[in-house]
């Protein structure tokens, strides 16, 4: 089964490069300063991954799509793996921060998701859940000259 996004990556990236830069402070500012690693669960073409590293975190990527991978190793440095959100590589405890940005209307299982983030995140760290509200925000809203939004079906 390919991923959702696998051949939408070019597109995804340039429809969302506005509303994430928008979002990149408000990003920063809910995670604050920290440190260690931090998990980007489902980075997509890696758009937030400079944001979450200002912070001072060492950021490591991971998504389903080989296709928004490949955008997101042109974009950055970071370490990345392609991966099912919810049966995380990684071992238990491996993560001081998990950062699951606009995921949650993607994946078939949410709370399967979150027992996998919460299973890599070590006792006492951050896990931040930026979601969707489909009337305000998202990479599936287009936002019209009179102020009204339409909201583009997922696919």
């Amino acid at each position: 089964m390919s991923a959702r996004y696998d051949g939408l990556a070019e597109w995804y990236d340039e429809f969302n490069a506005e509303g994430a830069a928008g979002n990149a402070p408000e990003l920063a500012e809910l995670l604050g300063p920290g440190d260690g690693l931090c998990l980007d669960l489902g980075c997509g073409t890696g758009q937030y991954l400079d944001a979450i590293r200002a912070t001072g975190r060492i950021v490591v990527g991971l998504d389903r799509s080989a296709d928004q991978l490949r955008l997101a190793r042109r974009r950055d440095p970071a370490p990345l793996f392609q991966g099912d959100g919810h049966a995380l590589p990684f071992r238990d405890g491996a993560f001081g921060t998990v950062a699951a940005l606009w995921v949650s209307t993607d994946i078939p299982d949410f709370a399967a998701l979150t027992k996998e983030a919460a299973r890599v995140l070590r006792p006492g760290g951050l896990l931040l859940f930026y979601g969707v509200h489909p009337c305000f925000n998202g990479p599936h809203i287009e936002k019209r000259e009179d102020g009204a939004v339409t909201i583009i079906p997922c696919r």
